[in-house]
């Protein structure tokens, strides 16, 4: 298998025939979104590995010149190529889909817009979602429910709802202390 990215058009190619559209002129923008990036990283001298390095230098070389649905939309175009890659040993890895499993992100879209942030490295840090019952009353509400899943209720409802109160608490952290009615006031009129 050759190693991606080279002068030809080969892995473009293969990649847009395993994909259907519905409309004919579709295909055709994918080969130009695809195209368009693939020159960027040979211009770019990244011949070894696509990182997250040049995927920032392609999304804001885009930014420059396209408004942000665009790139976003762009940016979800390449993804789909760079799990074709590395689905067929071209290329290490996609590094979007490893953002998004280090993140916790299901789509690359704030992926795509901490990428773009004036500090990315800041802006992909906001993203990690929060611990699980990690607030200074988690490991009460984390007992309470393994007592009452203990006790034959499933409490899934409640457990969510729990986690959804723990994760405001997490963000709240000034709340360490207060009464419980303190607590819920703050939490409704959130």
């Amino acid at each position: 298998m050759k190693i991606w990215p080279n002068a030809d058009d080969g892995s473009i190619n293969r990649h847009l025939q395993k994909m259907s559209f519905r409309c004919p002129q579709t295909q055709n923008v994918y080969r130009c979104v695809l195209l368009a990036f693939q020159r960027f990283v040979i211009q770019h001298k990244c011949e070894f590995q696509v990182g997250q390095a040049t995927l920032g230098a392609w999304l804001r070389d885009r930014a420059a010149n396209c408004p942000m649905h665009l790139v976003i939309h762009r940016a979800r175009i390449v993804d789909r190529f760079l799990d074709f890659l590395a689905a067929e040993g071209s290329i290490p890895g996609n590094p979007l889909s490893q953002l998004r499993s280090l993140y916790g992100q299901r789509t690359s879209t704030p992926i795509v817009r901490a990428l773009l942030a004036a500090n990315p490295k800041d802006a992909l840090e906001l993203l990690r979602p929060l611990p699980r019952f990690a607030s200074f009353l988690g490991k009460f509400l984390y007992d309470h429910i393994a007592l009452m899943r203990s006790l034959g209720y499933r409490y899934d409802t409640q457990t969510a709802r729990f986690l959804r109160f723990d994760r405001f608490l997490q963000t709240r952290s000034e709340l360490a202390g207060q009464p419980p009615t303190i607590l819920l006031k703050h939490w409704t009129s959130a």
